[in-house]
């Protein structure tokens, strides 16, 4: 039985609906940055990693 906690964070495309639709990327909260800011500068303007508390711009990480 696995009793790990679900990710705590998504990469999505910016305008895709949070639920629903296929994340980018799912993971810890510091996989996620490390995801989003190893992409191409342009390519992170147009993606957000989003938390249950908070939603984060590549500028804010």
């Amino acid at each position: 039985m696995d009793l790990e906690p679900p990710p705590e964070a998504r990469v999505i495309v910016n305008g895709e609906p949070v639920e629903g639709v296929d994340p980018l990327f799912v993971g810890t909260f510091e996989e996620a940055r490390e995801f989003m800011l190893s992409l191409p500068p342009e390519q992170q303007s147009e993606v957000s990693l989003f938390t249950p508390d908070r939603i984060y711009a590549a500028a804010d990480l």
